[in-house]
């Protein structure tokens, strides 16, 4: 059949549209229907490759490397043979079969080093090596394709490094990759504000407050003001809002609260500072004024609604108005839920609606993380 012309076309836009809108199920039919009703179709090849990504983003891992490996092995000469055996390693690097991985990826390499590919292939190598731990390779590794492919990322690949580092409990050492990668300079604005907030997350988490709030300062003093910075900014000035609540620093995390609020490049933005806003008053002892803010946020409706509701609702438990509590957590919950937690805070007296549902979420969470078939790994395609 022509390409374009006939019906095996019109099933590759079938299961075109289906996966774009989520329904892996029926684009893996319809691409199941094309194969066998079109044996010889001009589209055959893409369409077994589609079909074997669909799998892949159905996470029928092994499916789709059997599927993925069969098309590389019949068709060692087409463009897409490369990318499959890339695909390939992903599928073992996300299943944690690490040595399997990092074999898919150097086959991949070693088949098609001119491959656009190949570049995607050397990256999963160091990710392997990273995620094993073998940190001091994976440094070499970055290295040697830097120097080797000038045009490389070589930037995001020591973010990429940085961050593995502080996921494998190598704190320090993340720590001080990123700083390493501030000093040094050649980044975009994009990644300044990656790395940056990053950084200052890790020293957080490391009770270096301080620290975290003078690289978030650093930050925004780097970064220009205009439409392409905008975003970056505002995470940049949330961040550091949110420290200074953590912090118990209310006033300080007002006064960065309404300055974000000022300069929010759209209303989601707004309605979050406002919400960082009302907390700091509420840590002020300004209750009233706490809960007329998250009121306003909640009468905007969105996903800041639930969030300011619940602000009100433990401005309420905290002034021991707990009847009005719960008819709050009830504006967020069902009428029978709602039920439910006034029933269990009159069945526990000295327990309130918000840890009752603190507990209840947090045991729900377990069982659904409980439940899950396999453990991932660290990278998601």
């Amino acid at each position: 059949r022509a390409r374009g012309r006939g019906e095996d076309y019109a099933l590759v836009q079938t299961a075109q549209a289906r996966s774009a809108q989520g329904d892996l199920a029926m684009a893996l039919s319809v691409y199941d229907r094309l194969l066998a009703e079109f044996p010889q179709s001009a589209l055959k090849p893409e369409a077994r490759f589609a079909r074997a990504q669909v799998l892949f983003q159905s996470e029928q891992y092994d499916a789709a490397i059997d599927a993925f490996q069969v098309l590389a092995d019949d068709l060692p000469n087409h463009p897409l043979a490369a990318k499959a055996l890339y695909t390939i390693g992903d599928a073992y690097y996300n299943t944690a079969r690490l040595p399997a991985a990092a074999d898919s990826y150097r086959v991949g390499r070693r088949r098609y080093p001119d491959s656009p590919f190949a570049a995607d292939a050397r990256t999963g190598i160091q990710l392997v090596l990273l995620a094993e731990g073998r940190l001091v390779e994976a440094d070499s590794l970055v290295s040697d394709f830097v120097a080797r492919y000038p045009d490389l990322d070589a930037e995001a690949l020591r973010y990429r490094q940085a961050e593995f580092r502080l996921q494998s409990g190598d704190t320090e050492g993340g720590i001080t990759s990123l700083e390493t990668q501030l000093e040094r300079g050649g980044v975009t604005n994009r990644q300044r504000a990656e790395i940056g907030l990053t950084l200052a997350r890790a020293y957080a988490n490391e009770g270096r407050v301080d620290d975290a709030i003078a690289q978030l300062a650093a930050l925004l003093a780097a970064l220009p003001e205009g439409v392409d910075t905008a975003s970056d900014r505002c995470a940049a000035a949330s961040e550091w809002g949110g420290l200074y609540l953590n912090a118990g620093r209310y006033a300080e995390a007002r006064d960065t609260f309404e300055g974000l609020e000022m300069d929010a490049p759209d209303t989601q933005a707004v309605l979050e500072a406002r919400l960082g806003q009302a907390a700091s008053l509420a840590g002020l002892g300004r209750s009233s004024d706490a809960a007329e803010l998250y009121q306003i946020v909640a009468d905007a409706g969105g996903l800041a609604s639930e969030r300011a509701l619940l602000g009100i609702a433990k401005i309420y438990e905290d002034d021991d108005q707990s009847d009005t509590a719960v008819q709050t957590y009830g504006r967020i919950l069902d009428a029978r839920d709602a039920a439910k937690i006034k029933a269990l805070a009159e069945m526990f007296p000295g327990v309130s609606a918000a840890q009752l549902i603190s507990a209840l979420l947090a045991t729900a969470l377990d069982e659904l993380a409980a439940s899950m078939p396999y453990e991932p790994g660290g990278r998601v395609i």
